[in-house]
């Protein structure tokens, strides 16, 4: 019958459309992992350049830290944002090394990635 057919389209298009979804909702998880691992790269290569430019200030700011404060498990961001404010390094240097700390902590695998680069760059 004609009601049945309806019935059949109907749930065939109702079929499609969760599928429709799930794909989405895959390719916005795909998104949102690349954007993450964006975000992390972004933090590391955000320290990396800044000890290109102002390495010895940067040094200095960090002079006789902890390692262990240096770790995901050690880190303490507080602690670490007071140490680059009561710095001698440069406002622009000083922001944009809080601003990678502060975006790199969103995740661990971007905190992990900022304090090794910040570990090696710092030689501890």
């Amino acid at each position: 019958s004609d009601a049945a057919g309806a019935m059949q389209d109907a749930a065939t298009s109702a079929g499609e459309a969760v599928t429709d979804m799930a794909e989405s909702a895959q390719q916005g998880a795909a998104d949102l992992s690349e954007a993450g691992e964006s975000v992390v790269a972004s933090a590391g290569d955000a320290i990396g350049s800044l000890f290109e430019t102002s390495s010895e200030d940067i040094q200095a700011a960090f002079e006789g830290i902890d390692p262990a404060a240096l770790t995901p498990e050690g880190f303490d961001y507080d602690s670490i944002v007071a140490r680059i404010e009561g710095s001698e390094l440069a406002q622009g240097a000083k922001e944009t090394l809080t601003r990678a700390l502060d975006v790199a902590r969103a995740t661990p695998e971007g905190l992990e990635a900022a304090l090794t680069e910040l570990r090696s760059r710092l030689n501890l």
